[in-house]
């Protein structure tokens, strides 16, 4: 991983850019937001996964809401991802994340989308999970602010200090 310095806020937006129904998702933000320890690439395509399967398994006339906050622990951040269709029915809400396993949809796919975004968010330090609600699904990304103790920086973040980078590669941080 290329781990840098992350606003989530331009993460997830970068993210719904991807998605081929981005009109139909609601990002909410929370101010004052912390910055994540990560890398933007593997993050963004965890949400790209899950913006995906919110617009073609979770269809409805409502859209697609995302909030980006602050965790329920201090230097923790959370996106949920929440659509409002026929939802995950409870057998299966931890089963999803296994590979192959697919919710009740007829929207195209081959199961892997929530197990590989999983593997990415652990790889973090953080938990993604199937959240109940009563309507629809919603998936909860928690993230850690902070880099594990002991990290080095000039170890972890591939392409050097912020300072050194071009203004190029920051456009996409």
């Amino acid at each position: 991983m290329q781990r840098d310095w992350c606003d989530l806020a331009l993460v997830v937006d970068a993210a719904r850019g991807c998605v081929s129904e981005r009109a139909s998702i609601r990002i909410r933000v929370d101010d004052e937001l912390e910055p994540i320890w990560a890398d933007h690439d593997r993050i963004e395509q965890v949400f790209v996964n899950l913006l995906e399967n919110a617009v073609s398994h979770g269809r409805s006339e409502d859209p697609v809401e995302v909030r980006v906050g602050f965790g329920s622990a201090p230097g923790v951040v959370e996106v949920e991802v929440r659509d409002h269709g026929p939802g995950i029915p409870l057998k299966l809400a931890e089963r999803i994340f296994e590979p192959r396993v697919r919710g009740p949809s007829d929207a195209a796919g081959a199961g892997l989308g929530l197990p590989i975004a999983r593997g990415i968010v652990e790889a973090h330090g953080g938990t993604l999970v199937a959240a109940p609600v009563d309507r629809g699904a919603s998936f909860v990304v928690s993230l850690p602010t902070e880099p594990p103790e002991g990290v080095d920086f000039a170890l972890d973040a591939s392409r050097g200090p912020t300072a050194e980078r071009t203004a190029a590669e920051d456009t996409f941080h």
